[in-house]
């Protein structure tokens, strides 16, 4: 038993001494030897392309093709450097989609109508209160509404103000501000044209038929812009873009629906040419090609010739809130009363994989991901609203009436026009808010198309019966406050206003209408509303290189330039590895 363990306890110790020799030997043999064995043997063997040359070569043969794989290696190396960079700048591209998309599967535009938004001259003459004869009244007299109001026309037409001292030094003097909440902003549209007198119809093309005429007032929203008292149709609600603990100046109220021409339970929007009901924002139209109208009236009263402001048009994503220039277009009705918004959208749909990414390498959000304090829905317009409302309150201590603002920031007043001026001028350069854009995007592009046939024709109803009212109506309509028009329950004032005679009529012999303007004394106009075809090509926003298509790019140039493939990865594993570790004699001692 003793003499076995002894053989056991030998035999280790001769493999243990033969492991110490073996490690002196690998320390101490000629390594340049060895290695230089390796890498022939590998030459000899790998599908490298160009390596077969460079052993058992002559000297002069083996130099030239050393140069021209470490050459080939520089300029693969370059390239794919170049791949990595192109991908790190650019992790996303836009493509065009396999297939058509109908206009009635994108949403329809969002349409902000800013037409006069002044208030009559009979209310208020801004020429005397904003020049020097301004110093002829004692603002300090005047009641807090009515400073309300020739404040608000201040802002709207400083450009033709020569002096507002003596108006900016009674609102200075006020023992709080001039507005308190948005009430007091409201409260100011008794001043300014009704929409039911400057968009008293609507009108639907479905089919290349018109369909019966609607009240625009149900589906236009109030909303104070920079521009003014203004309208908008088919924005998302208020309770879906604002946050709740933000002021904004849009109308929340859902407008109700007229029983006596519509059952509020059969009521649905299909029948003006759209695709749900109004309650549903936003909206999409039935069929690719209907188009909608809007029928206004411009009234000379509201005509003021010392502040000339042009009727404006905002074409805009039902997410976004118009405030820039960049949706706006300027409609000439001086010299035509007809037009036409022909509409072009441009859509962006990103892959969902794009997820994955962060907002700052593909340098987009989708609306549900950067969050904003003001807004729910995240837009780079909404992105830069809120920035430029920020700013202005930081610098000025105050924002202007159309921007979000929380509940402690007051409203810009004349006094702060200075300040405030040098944000809106420069508005649309406003680039410090680093503002990324929509990963899904809606961009619509508006041709407009002017036309002189309702001027020239002047509409023969609209001549007889402008007629008949001078003819039979020989006094100026007394002036009064133009909320006293509001007061007209829906039942004693009709829906068709202008297309009710009798009706007209027994109102203007009544003492009880008093619109507090000239209502004979206007002028028709007309927009039309549609896209320009029934389908477009949209574009996806995908990811420049997915896995394998980097992978196949990397493998292509290796490929190309040294005839790299897996096979080739995988020998030169083998080599480092298990053709490295075999015994050291059938390398260095194997007889030649």
């Amino acid at each position: 038993m003793s003499s076995k363990t002894e053989l056991d306890s030998n035999i280790e110790r001769k493999n243990v001494g033969t492991a110490i020799k073996q490690l002196i030997f690998y320390t101490t043999i000629d390594f340049w030897s060895f290695a230089t064995k390796l890498f022939a043997e590998y030459c000899n063997s790998t599908t490298i392309h160009g390596f077969s040359y460079i052993s058992d070569r002559k000297k002069y043969v083996r130099k030239l093709w050393i140069i021209i794989c470490i050459t080939s290696f520089i300029g693969c190396s370059t390239q794919i450097y170049e791949l990595i960079e192109k991908w790190q700048k650019n992790p996303t591209i836009l493509v065009f989609d396999q297939k058509f998309t109908s206009m009635k599967d994108i949403n329809f535009p969002a349409i902000t109508v800013c037409g006069q938004r002044l208030p009559s001259q009979k209310v208020i003459n801004c020429r005397q209160y904003l020049e020097s004869s301004g110093k002829n009244y004692n603002f300090h007299e005047f009641s807090k509404e009515k400073l309300q109001l020739i404040d608000f026309v201040a802002q709207l037409c400083w450009i033709y103000a020569t002096d507002t001292s003596y108006l900016e030094n009674a609102i200075r003097n006020l023992s709080e501000p001039l507005y308190l909440n948005l009430q007091d902003l409201f409260h100011l549209d008794t001043n300014f044209i009704s929409s039911r007198f400057s968009m008293p119809a609507c009108s639907s093309l479905v089919d290349n038929k018109k369909m019966q005429p609607w009240n625009c007032y149900i589906a236009f929203n109030k909303f104070y812009m920079y521009e003014g008292q203004c309208y908008t149709f088919n924005m998302n609600f208020k309770d879906k873009i604002i946050r709740e603990n933000i002021l904004f100046p849009l109308e929340y109220e859902s407008k109700p629906i007229d029983a006596e021409r519509f059952d509020e339970t059969d009521f649905q929007f299909e029948f003006y040419g759209f695709d749900r009901h109004l309650s549903e924002r936003p909206l999409k139209l039935s069929k690719a090609q209907n188009k909608i109208k809007i029928a206004m009236n411009l009234f000379d009263d509201f005509n003021n010739k010392f502040c000339k402001k042009p009727y404006v048009i905002y074409v805009h994503d039902p997410d976004d809130v118009p405030w820039n220039d960049f949706y706006v277009q300027t409609l000439d009705f001086e010299n035509f009363s007809q037009i036409d918004l022909i509409i072009s959208p441009t859509i962006i749909e990103a892959a969902d994989d794009l997820r994955k990414m962060s907002p700052e390498k593909r340098n987009c959000c989708f609306k549900d991901e950067c969050k904003l304090d003001y807004f729910k829905i995240y837009s780079k317009n909404n992105c830069l609203m809120e920035c430029y409302s920020k700013m202005m309150y930081h610098k000025c201590n105050c924002t202007t009436f159309e921007l979000p603002r929380t509940d402690f920031q007051r409203i810009c007043t004349i006094k702060d026009l200075k300040c405030t001026l040098n944000f809106t001028e420069n508005r649309n350069d406003f680039v410090d808010c680093n503002c990324l854009d929509e990963c899904n995007l809606r961009k619509y592009n508006v041709k407009l198309i002017n036309n002189k046939e309702v001027a020239s024709v002047k509409n023969t109803f609209n001549d007889i019966r402008n007629s008949t009212f001078k003819r039979t109506f020989h006094k100026e309509i007394s002036f009064k406050k133009i909320l006293s028009m509001h007061n007209i329950s829906s039942k004693s004032f009709p829906r068709e206003f202008w297309n009710n005679e009798t009706a007209i009529d027994e109102k203007m012999y009544s003492a009880n209408f008093d619109p507090g303007f000239d209502v004979i004394k206007y002028r028709p106009v007309s927009i039309g509303i549609q896209f320009e075809s029934s389908e477009v090509v949209a574009m996806q926003r995908i990811s420049t290189y997915t896995f394998v298509d980097f992978v196949a790019q990397i493998g292509g140039l290796l490929g190309l330039f040294m005839g790299i493939s897996l096979l080739s990865c995988i020998e030169i594993l083998y080599f480092g590895t298990i053709r490295l570790m075999k015994p050291v004699n059938e390398i260095v001692l194997k007889p030649h």
